[in-house]
């Protein structure tokens, strides 16, 4: 540390008269601009965080120079709960100690202070603090508070990029003592890091995390600032090894004075970024289904870029599945700035199901401004958010006809896959109980449930491949139970159930199947609770679906996919895939033995019902693939014993027709326009 003056002892009488009469006014008037320090702890397995991350993060639009906030991402988890939060993983011991240097540190909440006098600890659906609370208003009368201070921050590196030297000048408008009480606290932060999938839990995953913090240098409890004179600059130094970066070119330094006794922050400072030619060797997965052909052996690809300015000469390659072995190659050879390629890791005989590859990537780079991004790790307390991981499929290979009623104690079923965009539970085995199937209503032990998720996230569950060969008019027929939910009578659930199908191994997906809640809904009224199951056989129905294009084709995967519109439980059973007609959707209440002819038609289409039935107030519609209704007539003649309509005016191709009756679809089956 060296203190340096700014009044130079040769200058004259007068000059030296009127420096003297200048300080003194300093001491009474003269001030800086005030720079708000907001400082953010939290983690984001807690559901508040996501909202202030999006608050944090608008703050340099709305007071453009007047704010430097910092996020401490820490674990408040304090009972040995699985955080969901990669960025708690590199926290440092600095950053767990300043978690709890305000009194007011509530785990698992998520706190924020503004300069150490005002803060607050959001929740939900508010915001209450004990301490005075904060706003935006709030934050810019604090900006209009002058400071005595001006802290200036630069930062440079070595040549290997791994040391961050930091250089803070702190001047003082008037005499400042500092005593003991108040201290110089270096932190380095990222400005942001941009994760590839959204990470987090409840209803606000975000992927863009700002202002990061990496450390407290040289540590949590920082350096006496002591006293600096009027008009004078002391000077500190630093250095940090750099660690746990996603990008050294989002890299700042940010230093601010703060008096203990009272936790004011009397003025802080950031530098500037520093521009560093990008050195990056990138990796990721090139695809995520192998289907093994007759037996035979897959090979996990990933793609490797070069993503910086510098040509690669030569890379190191460790892989392996998640807790097993590892493996190592070697790859020479020229690859320019700009360019990618496919590299197949040679694996011994991988079994059907999923495996977690990883893989690290050394280049012959001088050095890496983007570390992270040359990995791909799984971090089982991170659940799957950490940076970028892979999980790859190898289906499982089964005949036509195909059937399963998840009875058989293993799961998934050997072959099936589980895929989910979140960090929430995925498709599981339910302990409540399956579909009321045979005749003499024995209940099936388990079913297959969709649990309570964030609004969009989606899981999925993805059939063996299955061999279509011999298949003449194959449909897919399950069981299903769902019911909607509401609050104060109003219907909120927007969730949906698709099923897709690929002939080729996963490299892309036909949607054959799309029904939002309005026609998934099997039980009513709609409920308030989250996690609703079904008991009895009048709350299941039976839906099919038809796949003949894929007659012939040796290797066809079928996913079911649930969409969240954070709703209720959506339950599956007793998947087939056989031989025989799409008759339809039916529960325990349906119209029996309703007949639509012909089918497939050129126009005019004819529906029957059974004498024995009567339809007082019945609607017909058509529902085409991507779940559109096409055409719908309400106003029907001869509803009691039957109707006609034409559809000539429609296009060729597959629709599911619909009759309703009293607001209740009793009848669907698969439309062939010709």
């Amino acid at each position: 540390m060296k203190n340096s003056s700014l009044l130079s002892p040769g200058l004259n009488f007068f000059l030296i008269t009127f420096s003297v009469f200048f300080i003194s006014a300093l001491s009474t008037s003269a001030q800086y601009p005030r720079n708000v320090l907001i400082e953010n702890f939290g983690g984001f397995y807690h559901q508040p965080q996501g909202k202030v991350v999006n608050w944090i993060d608008s703050l340099s639009e709305k007071f453009p120079g007047d704010v430097i906030p910092i996020c401490y991402y820490v674990t408040p988890c304090l009972a040995g709960c699985d955080p969901e939060d990669p960025l708690s993983l590199h926290k440092t011991a600095a950053i767990d100690s300043r978690s709890f240097y305000y009194p007011y540190h509530v785990a698992p909440a998520t706190d924020v202070y503004v300069d150490g006098i005002y803060g607050f600890l959001p929740w939900a659906l508010g915001w209450s603090s004990p301490i005075p609370p904060c706003s935006d208003s709030t934050i810019l009368q604090r900006a209009l508070v002058p400071s005595p201070l001006s802290i200036n921050v630069q930062h440079t590196f070595n040549s290997t990029y791994d040391t961050m030297h930091i250089h803070v000048e702190i001047t003082a408008a008037a005499n400042f003592i500092g005593g003991t009480n108040s201290k110089l606290r270096v932190v380095p932060i990222e400005e942001y890091i941009q994760f590839p999938e959204p990470i987090g839990s409840f209803n606000y995953h975000v992927s863009r995390i700002p202002r990061v913090v990496r450390d407290m240098t040289p540590d949590q409890i920082g350096v006496y600032v002591g006293t600096i004179n009027a008009g004078s600059t002391s000077s500190y130094d630093f250095n940090w090894a750099v660690n746990n970066v996603y990008d050294l070119n989002t890299l700042r330094a940010v230093a601010f004075v703060q008096d203990d006794p009272t936790m004011e922050v009397i003025q802080a400072g950031q530098s500037q970024f520093v521009a560093i030619p990008i050195a990056d060797c990138s990796v990721s997965f090139s695809k995520k289904y192998y289907c093994p052909q007759n037996g035979n052996n897959v090979y996990p690809e990933i793609k490797i870029s070069n993503e910086g300015v510098f040509t690669i000469h030569q890379l190191n390659i460790d892989y392996g599945i998640y807790g097993g072995n590892m493996y190592n190659t070697t790859w020479t050879g020229s690859m320019l700035p700009g360019t990618s390629m496919i590299l197949a890791l040679n694996f011994p005989l991988l079994p059907p199901g999923s495996s977690i590859l990883e893989v690290n990537v050394q280049s012959d780079l001088p050095y890496d401004t983007r570390p992270h991004n040359n990995l791909l790790h799984f971090e089982p307390a991170a659940h799957e958010n950490t940076l970028q991981y892979m999980t790859m499929y190898v289906p499982g290979q089964v005949y036509y006809p195909f059937t399963e009623d998840f009875e058989s104690g293993t799961y998934p079923p050997f072959g099936w896959n589980i895929e989910t965009t979140g960090s929430e539970d995925a498709w599981a085995l339910s302990p409540h109980g399956g579909f009321l199937a045979s005749p003499n209503l024995i209940l099936a032990p388990l079913g297959l449930m969709f649990k309570y998720h964030p609004w969009n996230e989606r899981t999925s569950i993805v059939t063996p491949a299955i061999d279509f060969t011999n298949a003449i008019s194959p449909v897919v027929s399950f069981d299903l139970a769902y019911k909607c939910k509401n609050y104060g009578g109003v219907q909120t659930d927007y969730d949906t159930l698709n099923i897709w199908a690929s002939n080729d191994c996963g490299e892309s997906w036909q949607l054959i199947y799309r029904k939002d809640e309005s026609q998934i809904t099997t039980a009513l009224p709609c409920s308030m609770t989250n996690m609703w199951t079904p008991s009895s056989a009048a709350e299941w129905m039976t839906d099919t679906v038809s796949i003949l294009q894929f007659v012939g084709i040796n290797s066809v995967l079928l996913k079911f996919e649930a969409i969240s519109g954070e709703g209720q439980s959506l339950y599956l059973d007793n998947i087939n895939v056989a031989e025989g007609m799409v008759t339809g959707i039916h529960n325990a209440n349906a119209v029996a033995e309703i007949m639509m002819y012909p089918n497939p038609s050129t126009g005019i289409v004819n529906i029957s019902v059974p004498q024995e039935e009567e339809l007082s107030d019945p609607q017909f519609r058509l529902i085409d693939v991507t779940g559109r209704i096409v055409y719908e007539v309400s106003d029907i003649e001869n509803q009691k014993s039957g109707f006609s309509v034409d559809l000539g005016v429609l296009e060729s191709g597959m629709y599911t027709a619909e009759i309703i009756d009293h607001n209740t679809s009793i009848f669907r089956k698969q439309f062939i326009k010709e």
